[in-house]
């Protein structure tokens, strides 16, 4: 889901239904490496972050309303001209 929740900053939303993310694990799940996955790498998420934060954004997750987990994605941005861009450019 995309939303602008005011001029700010646009918001996207992703939601699933599935077991969700356990409290204890919501900051570990965006440090490099962690993975509860036997074949996973860890990077998937850690990446996501580092490039939300280059552009000023901020990335984090709650429970959907079926009880899976809900990433949400907020990037800044400012207007030019009737133009829409990101605030890192």
């Amino acid at each position: 889901q995309l939303s602008q929740p005011d001029e700010s900053s646009i918001q996207i939303s992703v939601s699933d239904d599935g077991d969700g993310v356990p409290g204890d694990q919501i900051e570990s799940i965006f440090a490099p490496f962690f993975t509860t996955k036997t074949k996973g790498t860890g990077l998937g998420l850690a990446i996501s972050r580092r490039i939300i934060d280059a552009h000023l954004g901020r990335i984090y997750v709650g429970e959907s309303e079926t009880g899976g987990a809900t990433f949400v994605v907020e990037i800044p941005v400012h207007l030019r001209i009737g133009k829409v861009e990101s605030a890192a450019g």
